[in-house]
């Protein structure tokens, strides 16, 4: 078996188990404006199948709109709903109200 093949047996696997899933963005899905392997696309199987995808990120000055204008923009072209996204900055809000 591939290591792709590999990968989306066990991505399928877990998403058997797990409804939600919550990935951070700097370092883990991204690393500047380059996405880190093959992300995005086990991100659009995640959304095909369903499954409800969050994230989050220490970066406190990117808001969420900017964030999901980042997410949409080349080379990630991935759509994502605002609320989906957890900055710090927004967490912050969220935690002061």
């Amino acid at each position: 078996m591939d290591s792709l093949s590999s990968i989306k047996t066990t991505l399928r696997g877990l998403a058997e188990r797990y409804d939600y899933f919550v990935f951070d963005c700097d370092g883990v899905i991204w690393h500047g404006n380059k996405p880190i392997g093959d992300t995005f696309r086990n991100l659009e199987l995640l959304a095909g199948l369903g499954k409800s995808i969050f994230f989050v990120t220490n970066l406190a000055a990117v808001s969420r709109k900017g964030l999901a204008a980042k997410m949409l923009s080349t080379p990630f072209n991935f759509k994502v709903n605002p609320k989906t996204l957890y900055p710090a900055s927004t967490l912050a809000g969220l935690h002061v109200r």
